[in-house]
């Protein structure tokens, strides 16, 4: 619990007798105690030390205890104030229930424990603010931090296919490439390219072009590999990425199956179809030592394979 030890305090007194009393028995309860002569000198020493809790008198000139903590409420409505007030003025008290107060300590000052005591409550309700604030401020961090991940998880995600994006395959890529240099491990990359797409799309249009594109992204995913990364590339090309692998029969292995998928026909509200693929591949070390060389060479095998005849593979050749 937070004590008076911990808090700095800031009197406002016009009485100059009164004030000096005040610090001189508060000075050994706080860390810090400031001194104000009236409500204007108040607000202005409020803006310079930002005090944890105010023990302002409610009668004063130029500006009394009550506008000044107006004023202090609308710049921190949770600041703490304890007014200093006569029993007898009823006036004032009245005045002062206008204005959320922390607790009352009547003039003349005799009752030493008494005042102490209404400062700690202050001290206490201040403490519980904070903590209320601060655990609002943890918990709405909390969303602000969930939301943002899903943002960005959405963001790597391709809409349509729900598989890896380009994006995501590009920070993958770089991950993948560093790794596969300074590891001395090979690395290879297999570009797809839908063969059919234009004409399923012209045939029966592009909504069944999009259950084209979503087939496929599921076809490039088969057979699934815990070192493979599969994403859509963009439009109807699709790539997969592996780390570690770089045996040409294995990669075409591979490449068959996802042939042997995507030839398949497809049955979609009454239309029947066969979307088919061209697939080029290339290889670290194998076939460049740069990463943009790496897509250039599996996408130009890719175009081969498809003047070739579409509906097949084919591997990179060296620049």
């Amino acid at each position: 619990m937070q004590t008076l030890a911990e808090c700095t305090l800031l009197i406002v007194e016009d009485d100059r007798e009164a004030r000096t009393q005040l610090c001189e028995i508060l000075r050994g309860e706080f860390r810090e105690v400031y001194q104000a002569c009236d409500g204007e000198d108040g607000l202005k020493r409020y803006k310079e030390t930002a005090p944890d809790l105010i023990l302002a008198d409610i009668n004063m000139p130029k500006m009394d205890g009550i506008e000044m903590a107006k004023t202090i409420k609308e710049i921190n409505r949770m600041q703490p104030i304890v007014f200093l007030t006569a029993r007898s003025d009823s006036d004032a008290l009245f005045a002062a229930n206008n204005v959320p107060a922390d607790g009352y300590v009547y003039k003349p000052i005799t009752d030493i424990d008494a005042m102490t005591q209404a400062l700690h409550r202050a001290a206490m309700r201040l403490q519980q603010t904070r903590e209320y604030v601060q655990q609002h401020l943890t918990q709405r961090e909390a969303v602000y931090r969930e939301t943002l991940a899903m943002h960005e998880a959405r963001s790597l995600r391709d809409a349509l296919t729900g598989i890896p994006n380009r994006h995501a395959f590009q920070i993958e890529l770089d991950r993948m490439w560093e790794y596969a240099v300074q590891n001395a491990q090979p690395l290879s990359l297999m570009f797809i390219d839908l063969d059919n797409l234009k004409t399923i799309n012209d045939r029966y249009g592009h909504q069944v072009g999009d259950v084209a594109i979503q087939a496929a992204g599921r076809a490039i995913q088969t057979p699934r590999k815990p070192e493979v990364m599969c994403a859509r590339y963009g439009g109807d090309e699709f790539v997969r990425m592996y780390r570690g692998e770089a045996d040409p029969q294995r990669l075409a292995d591979d490449a068959a199956e996802i042939l042997r998928v995507l030839g398949e026909p497809v049955e979609h509200d009454g239309k029947h179809f066969t979307i088919g693929c061209s697939i080029g591949i290339s290889r670290f070390p194998e076939d460049t030592q740069t990463q943009a060389q790496l897509i250039y060479l599996a996408d130009e095998a890719m175009y081969r394979a498809k003047r070739s005849g579409k509906n097949r593979w084919a591997f990179a050749v060296k620049p």
